[in-house]
């Protein structure tokens, strides 16, 4: 990468403070090309335009499409995403998934629970699993008392997480 890329974001104070419509009119939700693997189960990939969803069972990084099956919904007529369009839509399946590749271009392999984490050439290929029983180490500052985990293990003196 050549540098930071521009932030993406959209302030939607405006929408949530006076209930009105959104600035952003396509929104990615996931690409997560670890189909079998990895912390979120099925769907692994989405994105919407307008009113439009397209949900894919898998997302393959090295043929930058969906495979397994293509789900296309109308959020304003179908809110509860019950009526699949795929078949009678074809052409913004496409479309869609096309916005999908865009996105998957230039992203980064998803960090994995096994080694190397992130392929051979990550800083940390060949470093332990570590603890695999306390997957919310980051949410620990937020969560409520009393702390329904076990407490940490202490880091060696001069490491950082």
């Amino acid at each position: 990468m050549d540098g930071p890329k521009r932030p993406d974001g959209v302030n939607q104070l405006d929408a949530l403070l006076s209930g009105g419509s959104s600035a952003r009119a396509e929104m990615l939700y996931n690409i997560n090309p670890l189909c079998d693997d990895g912390q979120a189960g099925k769907p692994k990939a989405a994105v919407r335009q307008g009113d439009l969803k397209l949900v894919c069972e898998c997302w393959n990084q090295t043929t930058m499409s969906c495979s397994g099956f293509k789900n296309l919904f109308n959020l304003t007529a179908d809110v509860s995403e019950t009526t699949d369009l795929a078949s009678l839509r074809p052409h913004d399946v496409a479309r869609l998934e096309a916005r999908l590749v865009h996105f998957a271009s230039d992203m980064l392999e998803p960090m994995q629970w096994t080694p190397p984490y992130q392929g051979p050439q990550y800083f940390c290929a060949d470093c332990p699993l570590g603890n695999q029983s306390e997957p919310y180490h980051a949410w620990r500052p937020f969560l409520k008392t009393p702390d329904p985990w076990p407490a940490l293990p202490a880091l060696p003196p001069g490491s950082r997480v």
